[in-house]
């Protein structure tokens, strides 16, 4: 066979060949995939930059609209064969959509461009939790709400991220019923706000729920809306504010008005002061969100006011709203003279046929 006709010889155990054959590709890479679409919180995703004859890459990213959303994990550079991952940073960006690039670029060779496209949905709608409307001070929703009371409603989406909190003293002399792009209703009607956030709301109830037996409560943030809750009204639901949610330690003042505790405990015979809220409907007409005066005449409820104080009755020396606190209600309360010291010791305060918790204690000595 003519040695020109031939493409390849086998000679001497040698491979020959031809010239053409043998030229060198040129150096060439590729990345994959050639676009990237992320929507708020998904994970990472991973880059490949694959190629020929091609030295180290590098990748960055072109500033985006929006702000620093698009992330380039380490490594940021390579050899070829290699990869790197690309995140997101959501940085409370508004609802829409979003375009990035990442530039990955081999020397000598050239410049591919990733496309990265940024969803952010709306965020869902307000949801209170089931079983998420209690009592703001013993944290109790079973029996009802009551006329007055501070109510904590517990959520997911309520308001925004960090709290937010009504000043002490408003210009109205009122709670606001707006309070950081959130408001609550109470059958149709705003209701004052105490503290807003986005997993808990305290607001007051109106007083005139006594002739109704429900209440439907819905609450607004930032233009959405979530489903209506309907909660059973009830005549009185009296809960005492404690140091701790989950009871014990009631924040109750000694005759001294000293905080009481087991290191300041409350003498045999002398006044304790306990504050709750939930008493319901007042003797005097009241309007929810506005503050008791501070010198008096203090409105008292319009039901009976006992107390116990280790199971023992304790005379009840005071019974109205705390001065200057708005649907805070002040028992004072004598410890009887017979009894002995102990560190916690369990106080009950019941308005009507209405019992507060039995896990709430002060300490006597």
């Amino acid at each position: 066979m003519p040695i020109d006709s031939c493409k390849y010889l086998l000679c001497a155990g040698l491979l020959f060949v031809p010239s053409s054959a043998r030229a060198d590709a040129p150096p060439s890479f590729a990345v994959s995939p050639a676009s990237l679409t992320f929507t708020a919180g998904d994970p990472p995703q991973t880059v490949t930059v694959n190629g020929t004859g091609a030295p180290n890459w590098s990748a960055s990213v072109t500033p985006p609209a929006g702000g620093a959303w698009l992330i380039i994990t380490e490594p940021s550079s390579g050899p070829v064969g290699g990869s790197f991952q690309v995140s997101i940073a959501n940085g409370g960006l508004a609802t829409g959509t979003y375009s990035g690039s990442i530039a990955v670029s081999v020397p000598g060779i050239g410049v591919q461009n990733i496309d990265v496209t940024f969803i952010v949905p709306p965020p869902p709608p307000p949801t209170v939790l089931e079983g998420g409307v209690v009592n703001a001070a013993s944290f109790r929703g079973s029996a009802g709400v009551a006329p007055g009371e501070i109510v904590t409603l517990f959520g997911r989406g309520l308001g925004p991220d960090v709290g937010a909190a009504a000043p002490a003293i408003s210009q109205t002399g009122f709670l606001p019923t707006s309070l950081a792009g959130v408001s609550v209703t109470v059958n149709g009607a705003p209701a004052p706000l105490f503290f807003v956030r986005q997993d808990q709301i305290s607001l007051q109830m109106p007083y005139d729920l006594g002739a109704q037996n429900s209440a439907e409560l819905q609450v607004q943030f930032n233009g959405m809306q979530s489903q209506p809750v309907v909660v059973p009204v009830v005549s009185a639901a009296p809960g005492i504010f404690t140091l701790h949610p989950t009871g014990g330690q009631a924040a109750a003042l000694n005759q001294d008005s000293s905080p009481n505790s087991v290191f300041n405990p409350a003498k045999a015979g002398s006044v304790v002061q306990l504050f709750l809220t939930g008493q319901g409907k007042l003797k005097a007409t009241a309007v929810a969100g506005q503050p008791s005066p501070v010198s008096g005449p203090f409105p008292a409820p319009l039901q009976t006011v006992s107390a116990s104080i280790g199971g023992i009755d304790a005379r009840v020396t005071f019974a109205g709203m705390a001065p200057g606190l708005t649907g805070v209600l002040q028992v004072n309360v004598q410890v009887p003279d017979s009894f002995f010291p102990l560190e916690n010791v369990p106080v009950i305060v019941t308005v009507g046929g209405a019992q507060s918790a039995g896990n709430v204690t002060i300490a006597v000595q």
